[in-house]
């Protein structure tokens, strides 16, 4: 229906809210009965989120339909793998990332030269020379030194674990590393299992008694240092390797599906960079 100035019949705009032709300002317009009842009508109409452009022409994508009255649906259970097969899987990626060094090879550059490092410090592993000594306890350079032969490949693991410790520092893990201090302490709301936490520490304990081998002393502490660095970028991260396999290893089945426990996962890493440092603390006084 058109619109015109009472006062001067100029043909004005629905919207308009004063007159182009004398200035004066116009009535408001009287709303619709219909209009009135639209508010009702519009809370039975389901609610589309998000839409998004689809790859192909024509097509969209609607996101989740909410009906008023409808509660929403309930997040999806993250799933995780059994233990044993987080385990395995753990062990595949290690090697798989070993294969991936030859399609980047730029990526081994901060280990090859720890590893010239490594061989230039064994030829005066007898030295008692003070910048010996402390590039030796840095670098972790005697693991897998003077060991058995089951030993040895024990103690180059925990080798490349202070290596890979050291080098995440300077790949954005030092942020985590801050946030994993905080966590340790406040966490992040959830329970953390008591439970899972003396288990993490026997597990820390136990991986670093195994790194250090029969020689643990003051000069072996780097593994446990750089094992509670390890687990507190996961901490803080929440992500990563060592925490996909923290949560496989503390994962529950719930209706038939193994699912993750943050309660349990974060309790165990916080118990595991405890063993760790408790590692490191007595291998002090031994």
């Amino acid at each position: 229906m058109a619109r015109f100035c009472k006062y001067c019949g100029y043909p004005v705009k629905e919207t308009a809210r004063f007159c182009k032709s004398c200035g004066r300002p116009l009535a408001k317009r009287p709303v619709p009965p219909a209009a009135r009842e639209a508010p009702k009508q519009a809370a039975m109409t389901p609610i589309v989120p998000d839409l998004a452009a689809s790859a192909s022409p024509g097509e969209f994508i609607s996101g989740e339909l909410v009906l008023p009255g409808i509660p929403r649906r309930a997040k999806p259970i993250p799933e995780t793998l059994p233990p044993v097969s987080g385990l395995l899987h753990s062990v595949g990626s290690l090697f798989g990332g070993v294969v991936s060094l030859f399609r980047k090879p730029s990526a081994l550059i901060g280990t090859l030269l720890l590893a010239i490092l490594w061989f230039v410090l064994a030829q005066f592993r007898d030295s008692d020379s003070v910048i010996v000594r402390f590039l030796s306890w840095f670098t972790y350079a005697e693991g897998g030194f003077d060991r058995s032969v089951l030993g040895t490949p024990i103690g180059v693991l925990g080798k490349g674990a202070v290596a890979a410790a050291l080098l995440s520092l300077f790949t954005g893990g030092l942020e985590n590393l801050f946030r994993g201090l905080v966590t340790l302490f406040k966490g992040r709301g959830e329970n953390r299992d008591i439970i899972s936490i003396i288990l993490g520490v026997v597990a820390g304990m136990v991986v670093y008694f195994a790194f250090a081998g029969g020689n643990v002393s003051a000069g072996t502490t780097m593994a446990g240092i750089a094992g509670a660095l390890f687990s507190l970028e996961a901490l803080g991260g929440g992500s990563g390797k060592l925490y996909e396999l923290a949560q496989s290893l503390t994962s529950r089945t719930q209706n038939g599906v193994r699912t993750v426990v943050r309660g349990r996962c974060d309790g165990f890493l916080t118990g595991l960079t405890l063993g760790f440092s408790l590692g490191t603390v007595v291998s002090l006084f031994l």
